[in-house]
């Protein structure tokens, strides 16, 4: 899935060094590199949340895009904003969108487009088809943090190097 990358120099080569260290500093530095993609991620997560959802043309009744996951309706927003995953890696950190909960024929490419901002088509149940805005919910938020963000990975990358040495 689509993510955005928190990119520090000689991340991979410091992180290699760090399996000498003792686990629980290790373990220390994964949670401080994942706390800092978070504000990323929160800030993501607050804006598809409020999310406001018209259509560009309406196909009969209208629908307010809830989906039914494990037994209980959730709206398309919700979901959403409950994919956003940070994963820590040997290489990178990332903020990720999955698609776990979104389903039909769609479903796959669905973040990605309603993420673009540009007008989408999807089906409406039983009532043709149906465009909508899409809302740059990811990519531009996460952006908009990456200073704060990269600043909190070098004072863990810091700490980090100086317990190498």
């Amino acid at each position: 899935m689509a993510g955005v990358h928190v990119d520090a120099h000689e991340y991979e080569r410091l992180f290699r060094a760090t399996r000498t260290l003792d686990p629980v500093i290790r373990r220390e530095m994964r949670k401080k590199l994942r706390d800092a993609a978070k504000i990323g991620a929160t800030e993501a997560k607050t804006k598809v949340r409020a999310m406001h959802a018209p259509s560009l043309t309406h196909a009969g009744r209208t629908h307010h895009g809830t989906q039914h996951v494990r037994g209980r309706a959730r709206g398309l927003r919700s979901v959403l904003a409950a994919n956003i995953k940070v994963q820590v890696g040997s290489k990178d950190v990332r903020i990720i969108q999955g698609r776990a909960g979104i389903g039909g024929r769609n479903a796959r490419g669905l973040p990605r487009r309603l993420d673009a901002g540009a007008p989408f088509t999807h089906p409406v149940f039983g009532h043709g088809q149906t465009a909508q805005l899409g809302y740059s919910y990811f990519k531009r938020p996460i952006a908009a943090k990456r200073d704060e963000m990269v600043d909190e990975v070098k004072q863990v990358l810091d700490e980090i190097s100086r317990h190498l040495r």
